[in-house]
This record gives C-alpha cells, structure tokens and sequence, in this order.
C-alpha cells in the first residue's frame, strides 16, 4: 500500500472511531459502571440495557444515515477524492450493528467476563487481518479501506455468536423504551465524555490533512505510521484500564475497599518481607 495507502487508512479509521463514539455519545463505560453497580438486580439491568440500547440505536441509525448522505463530501475531504465513497457507504451501513456490538462487549465488561471479552478480541483480530491481507492483495488501497468497513461486522458476527450461548445475561424488555432516571444521567456525563471523543480523532484527521497540503501524502504517510506505533504502546496501559481497572474500580462502595489492599501489604510481619516474591 505504501506510505500514501497508510495516511488515506489512517484518516478513514480516524473518522469511524469519531462516529462510533458519537453513536455511543462517548459513554461506553457509564454502561460498564451501571452494570457493576446493579449485576444482582436483574430487573433494574433490563431497564439500563433498554435505555442504552434505544439511545443508542437511534443515535447510530440517523449519524449513518447522514453517512450515507454525505458520503461524496466526506470521500473527498478524507481521500481528496470521491473514488472511494463505497467505504463509507458500507460503514454507514453498518453503523447501526457496529454500535450494537460496543453495547454488548461494554455488557460483558461490566459483568467482569473478562476471558470472554479477550477471546472474542481474539478471534476477531486474527479474521480481520486475514481479510485485510485478502483485500489488500486483491484492491490495494480500495480493499485496505473496504476491510475496515466489513471487519466491523465481523466483529459484530463473532460477538454475536457469544451472546447467543449467553442470553441470560442480555435479556431486556424492549416494551421499556427508555428511563428518565437514566436519561439525565446520561445527560451529565455525555457532554465531557463526547467531547474528548470527538476531538481527539477530529483532531488527528486535521493534522494529516495539514501535512499532505504543505508537504505531501508520502509525508503524511510516514506520521501516520510513527503515529501508530505510539499508539501501540500506549494500548498496553489502556486496555488494562479499559478492560480490567474500570469495572473493579465502579465495583468499590465503600472507603475500606478501596484502602484495603494497602493495609493488607501493610500488616505483612517484617520478618515475612524477604519472602515476597520481589
């Protein structure tokens, strides 16, 4: 694909993450907090799930629909060109199922299934990359951009199958559109949590365009990829917050909890210090 297929991907995936966390209002993990907190009450998790599940489909069916409308005007600020507007199509498209997926792996992380949220990462990132590598061969850049598009669905596919083997824990009336006590709160934590969301993707996609105007796509390219590789390392402390750190932490009530490894270390007899394993 060379440097310049690496920038035209980079803007692509910049602007599916902004519209995947603007159908989602940027509030994935105010899911994961509500399901910790009420996990044993299956009758208030139904009202949360059909809450948050309408909220967030209509939010996804109206941002893909303006996709779908604007797809031309978005083909040419992301690739200065609108040969590529069948990606966006498809990611429009999709839109709606893609978010459905963010709702049920943020399910999952609030009822700690911490295994099963890693092996469906798994085995949707070795199928992505198999049809990446596919459609790249075949198309190039187009299939580079294609890919992103159909790999979210495969993702939704595979998380799919996951849940229908566990639909005890996703079962919601969906008669119970939606709660105004959750409503509000939504309301308070959407305008910061959006905010970051947005900008930080808005953000990389007006840098890249920047560098392609005053120096070259070949240059955005080179950004783009040392970019990337930051952003590789970086995963490594976030996931572990994301996936781990935020449900245990939405799962403490009390003070003591949150004090009580300290003090478990601390009461460790002197003489028993040589014997820990660092």
């Amino acid at each position: 694909m060379g440097t310049s297929g690496m920038a035209l991907l980079g803007s692509f995936k910049n602007f599916t993450s902004m519209f995947k966390s603007m159908s989602t209002i940027g509030i994935s993990n105010l899911v994961v907090k509500l399901v910790v907190e009420n996990k044993n009450d299956k009758k208030e998790l139904s009202i949360i799930y059909s809450t948050f599940f309408w909220v967030f489909l209509l939010i996804s069916v109206v941002l893909g629909g303006v996709v779908l409308i604007f797809a031309g005007f978005i083909a040419d600020f992301l690739f200065f060109n609108n040969k590529c507007v069948i990606p966006i199509q498809f990611f429009g498209l999709l839109l709606p199922l893609v978010i459905i997926n963010a709702f049920w792996m943020a399910i999952y992380n609030g009822l700690e299934e911490f295994k099963k949220i890693v092996f469906i990462q798994i085995i949707s990132n070795i199928l992505v990359f198999g049809l990446t590598a596919f459609l790249i061969w075949k198309q190039n850049i187009f299939g580079g951009l294609l890919s992103i598009a159909i790999g979210e669905f495969l993702m939704v596919v595979v998380t799919f199958l996951f849940v229908r083997n566990d639909s005890d824990y996703f079962k919601f009336d969906l008669h119970k559109i939606m709660s105004k006590k959750y409503i509000n709160v939504i309301k308070k934590f959407s305008v910061m949590a959006l905010l970051t969301a947005v900008i930080v993707p808005m953000t990389l996609l007006f840098i890249r365009n920047q560098i392609v105007q005053n120096y070259s796509i070949h240059d955005a390219g080179i950004w783009d990829a040392v970019n990337r590789l930051s952003s590789f390392y970086m995963m490594i402390f976030s996931s572990g917050l994301s996936l781990y750190y935020m449900p245990k932490l939405a799962s403490l009530k009390t003070d003591n909890e949150f004090i009580e490894p300290l003090d478990t270390f601390s009461a460790t007899p002197p003489d028993a210090v040589d014997d820990l394993p660092f």
